[in-house]
C-alpha cells in the first residue's frame, strides 16, 4: 500500500509563483523564502488577484461592498489585516500610515510599513526614477537586480525603504513617514559605513554602488538630505574611477551604463543647483571625472550612436550638450573654469543652433518613433534652446546671477513655447524627469504673462503627477523671481512717473 503523499497547504495569499505552484508562501518582500530557495523568479499580485472571486457576486460579502477611485480600494467598516494592507491600492495604504501613533510605529514598521513600502517603490516610485522606454535591459535588469540583492544587502535595503517612504511622505504630507524615512536613511549610512571599513574590493560590489546611486536620488528627488549628494557623489565617482576609469577598459555591462549616466545626472544637478544660489565652489574636480566618463560612455558597444538617447536609462539627451549647460550655469553662477575652452564652446553652441534653426517644427508622432522618443528629442531641443540662451547672455559678460529676460519674440523663445504647448495635456511627458530643468530655467528668460503661465502650469503638473522635491524647489525659486522682478519693475515705474 502505498504511503500517502504529505499534505502541502495551498495559498491565497503571497506571490503568484507559489500560488501557481499551490506551495504556502512566507509572503516576505522582496523575494519569499520559497523562490530565493529555489532560485525562481517571485512574482507579485495585484489588488485584484487576491480577492476570492467567490465571494464578488454575494451581496453580505465584505467584497461585494467597494469604492473604486483610481488607485482607492475601501472595503466594509472592518480594520484591513495585514494581508489587506499589503493588497489595496496606494491610497488605502497611505490612510493606514496616517493613522498610526507613535506608540504602533516600531510594530507596525516590521510587520506592515517595510512591506508596503517596498510594493510602493516597485508599482510607483520606480518607474519616475528611469526614463520610460529605454532599454529593457536598464529597466527591467535594473529593477529585478535591485529586488535580488535587497535580500541579503542591509544597505541598499535600507536604501530602498529611504527613497520611497520619503517619496510617500511628499504624497501625504504625513510627519510620520518623513521621520520614518530619515530613519531609513540614517541606517543606510550606518550599515554603508560599516560595509566600506570592512576588507573588501567596493569597486566589485554592485549593491554597494546600488545603494550609493539610491542616496543621490533620496537627496535630488527626497525631502530633507540634498546637502548630503556631495558625499555620496564623491564616493559613487571614487567606486567608479576603481572599476572603470583606472582599468581604461570599455564598459562591458548594461549596469555599469546606468550608473555611470546616474553620478553624470546628479553632478550636473547638484553643482547647478538652484538659479538664485549664492556663487559656489568651482566644479573643477566634478568636470575633470566628467570628461572620462563622458569618453567612457562614448566607447561603449552596448548601444548605437543613433539610438543612445532614447535607450538611456537616466541623461536622454546628447551627454555632450548636458556638458555644455552644466558649464554655462557654472559661468552664470561664478566665472569661467580654468578648463573651460571658449572657442570649443562657441562652435559645439553654433551647431546646436544650427540644428534648431534647421528643424522641422515640433509635430506630432510619426509613425516611425515612439512617444518615449519624442520625449527625449523635445527635451534634447530645450536643452539646445536654453545653452544657446545662456551662450549669448554670457557674452557681453554679465554679472553672475540667473538669466535675464528676453524679448518674447526671439526665435529660441517661440520654439520652446511651441514644445511645451506640444505636451500640454500629456502626463506621460511631466512624468519624464529630463525636462525638470530646461522647463524651470527657461521660465526665467521668458517676459511674456501668458509664457509664464504656460511654464508654471507645466511645472505645477510635473509636481502633482511625481511628488519630487526636486520640482517643488523649482517652482519656488522660479515664483520668488517672477515676483522680484515684477515688484522691480513696479518700483521702476512709479520713479518714472515721480
Amino acid at each position: 500500500m502505498k504511503r500517502p503523499a504529505r499534505a502541502r497547504l495551498r495559498t491565497k495569499t503571497g506571490c503568484l509563483t507559489c500560488r501557481q505552484r499551490r506551495v504556502k508562501c512566507d509572503e516576505k518582500l522582496p523575494i519569499c523564502q520559497s523562490c530565493g530557495y529555489a532560485d525562481r523568479e517571485c512574482r507579485w499580485p495585484t489588488s485584484d488577484d487576491n480577492i476570492d472571486r467567490r465571494f464578488l457576486s454575494h451581496h453580505q460579502s465584505r467584497h461585494h461592498k467597494r469604492v473604486q477611485d483610481g488607485d482607492v480600494l475601501v472595503i466594509g467598516n472592518e480594520a484591513p489585516d495585514d494581508q489587506q494592507l499589503l493588497t489595496c491600492g496606494d491610497h488605502s495604504r497611505r490612510h493606514v500610515l496616517h493613522s498610526l501613533d507613535s506608540d504602533m510605529a516600531h510594530q507596525a514598521m516590521a510587520e506592515v510599513l517595510e512591506p508596503i513600502i517596498c510594493r510602493h517603490f516597485v508599482d510607483t516610485y520606480y518607474g519616475l526614477i528611469i526614463l520610460p522606454g529605454c532599454h529593457s535591459g536598464f529597466y527591467h535588469g535594473w529593477l529585478t537586480e535591485i529586488l535580488r540583492l535587497m535580500a541579503s544587502h542591509k544597505p541598499l535595503y535600507y536604501s530602498v525603504l529611504a527613497c520611497a517612504t520619503s517619496h510617500l511622505h511628499l504624497i501625504d504630507e504625513c510627519a510620520q513617514m518623513r521621520e520614518l524615512a530619515l530613519t531609513y536613511y540614517s541606517r543606510a549610512i550606518t550599515k554603508l559605513s560599516q560595509l566600506l571599513v570592512a576588507p573588501s574590493q567596493p569597486e566589485t560590489n554592485d549593491g554597494l554602488l546600488t545603494s550609493i546611486i539610491l542616496l543621490n536620488i533620496h537627496g535630488c528627488m527626497g525631502w530633507g538630505t540634498f546637502s548630503d549628494i556631495p558625499r555620496h557623489l564623491n564616493a559613487a565617482m571614487s567606486i567608479i574611477t576603481l572599476r572603470l576609469l583606472d582599468r581604461s577598459a570599455c564598459i562591458g555591462r548594461l549596469f555599469d551604463v546606468l550608473a555611470v549616466e546616474s553620478v553624470l545626472y546628479h553632478i550636473f544637478h547638484m553643482t547647478a543647483g538652484l538659479w538664485t544660489d549664492l556663487p559656489g565652489s568651482n566644479c573643477d574636480s566634478y568636470i575633470e571625472f566628467w570628461y572620462q566618463a563622458e569618453n567612457l560612455l562614448d566607447r561603449s558597444n552596448f548601444l548605437s550612436p543613433s539610438s543612445r538617447c532614447s535607450a538611456s536609462p537616466v541623461i536622454g539627451v546628447p551627454i555632450a550638450l548636458f556638458r555644455l549647460a552644466l558649464l554655462l550655469r557654472q559661468q552664470r553662477r561664478n566665472s569661467l573654469p580654468p578648463t573651460m575652452d571658449v572657442q570649443s564652446m562657441q562652435s559645439e553652441v553654433l551647431g546646436y543652433e544650427v540644428m534648431l534653426l534647421g528643424s522641422h517644427e515640433s509635430q506630432s508622432t510619426s509613425d516611425s518613433s515612439t512617444i518615449q522618443e519624442e520625449y527625449y528629442k523635445d527635451a534634447s531641443y530645450l536643452y539646445a534652446i536654453i545653452v544657446s540662451l545662456l551662450w549669448r547672455q554670457m557674452l557681453p559678460r554679465t554679472e553672475p546671477g540667473p538669466p535675464l529676460e528676453v524679448l518674447g519674440d526671439c526665435w529660441q523663445i517661440r520654439r520652446a513655447i511651441q514644445v511645451l504647448k506640444k505636451y500640454e495635456h500629456d502626463d506621460g511627458w511631466a512624468k519624464c524627469f529630463i525636462g525638470n530643468w530646461p522647463t524651470y530655467t527657461l521660465g526665467f528668460f521668458v517676459s511674456a504673462a501668458e509664457d509664464k503661465q504656460l511654464i508654471h502650469a507645466e511645472m505645477q503638473r510635473r509636481w502633482d503627477l511625481t511628488k519630487f522635491a526636486q520640482v517643488n524647489r523649482y517652482i519656488v525659486d522660479l515664483q520668488s523671481t517672477w515676483d522680484a522682478r515684477q515688484g522691480e519693475n513696479c518700483l521702476s515705474s512709479c520713479v518714472m512717473l515721480g
